[in-house]
């Protein structure tokens, strides 16, 4: 018999970078779905505004948690918090990318990038993993991004932690799927979110994606595949082309380009 999405992944799941962009709008439309949310932000007002939205929209428990996961102390923070709770689907949300020069970025920021798009990301996959292997059900989707697979200047230390994140995710969709937990590398192309307009991302070009939709291809892509590129099929074709067929040093110089143009970066 097959199962619905809320007794695979259910009765709760965990977003972090809940509050805003792609975070938000996971929460949204896995309450939809029927599953309680547990969302993570340390921005408190937007992250309250988010949940108090979700309330309003469907009829699950959701339960905000403010909390900087850039601290070093973030699990034992957080464990305590949500013991109590059955947790069936992961959203491994968070993450900082910064569009531009890689020398002049200063190593506190440079730290801070790696521990949310990796430590956090490897650390909270750990311990759920083990919790759904046990239960032998669930499911943990990591946002990678196409610069996981994409290369490029301006970009280097952002697409190197994405790499890691896709890794990770198709490693241990290969190791869990016995024991019935899913396991997803999503790499959303240009998507229409918070962070991308403030790095001067054009938010209307035709290959920006809605969070609605970027979602949405995630989500159904779960317990179908080890990784999943979003976009229409041309964007998908593209990066199918541009990862399979091109010579290395080519394809840099292309994405770089590319990089360059759709942020303004002189």
């Amino acid at each position: 018999m097959n199962q619905t999405f809320a007794q695979q992944y259910g009765p709760w799941a965990l977003i972090t970078g809940a509050a805003m962009g792609l975070g938000a709008e996971f929460a949204l439309q896995i309450a939809q779905k029927g599953i309680s949310i547990i969302a993570i932000d340390h921005n408190k007002t937007a992250l309250l505004t988010t949940c108090e939205e979700i309330t309003q929209k469907t009829k699950v428990e959701v339960r905000p948690i403010v909390l900087d996961l850039s601290r070093t102390d973030f699990l034992e923070l957080l464990l305590p918090q949500i013991q109590a709770y059955q947790i069936g689907l992961l959203i491994n949300n968070v993450g900082i990318s910064k569009i531009g020069y890689f020398a002049p970025q200063s190593t506190q920021f440079l730290s801070m990038q790696l521990h949310l798009n990796t430590k956090v990301v490897l650390l909270l996959t750990h311990h759920f993993a083990r919790q759904m292997q046990a239960q032998r059900r669930g499911g943990i989707i990591i946002l990678s991004s196409g610069a996981g697979e994409l290369s490029s200047a301006y970009n280097a230390t952002y697409a190197a932690t994405k790499a890691f994140d896709l890794k990770l995710a198709e490693s241990l969709w290969a190791e869990l799927k016995p024991f019935g937990v899913d396991v997803l590398g999503f790499m959303p192309g240009p998507t229409k979110t918070p962070g991308y307009i403030a790095q001067g991302g054009d938010g209307n070009g035709g290959m920006v994606m809605s969070v609605q939709q970027s979602v949405q291809q995630a989500l159904r892509a779960l317990g179908k595949s080890p990784n999943y590129v979003a976009g229409n099929f041309f964007m998908r074709l593209g990066h199918y082309f541009l990862t399979r067929y091109l010579p290395t040093k080519l394809r840099i110089k292309i994405v770089s380009q590319q990089i360059k143009r759709l942020f303004g970066i002189s």
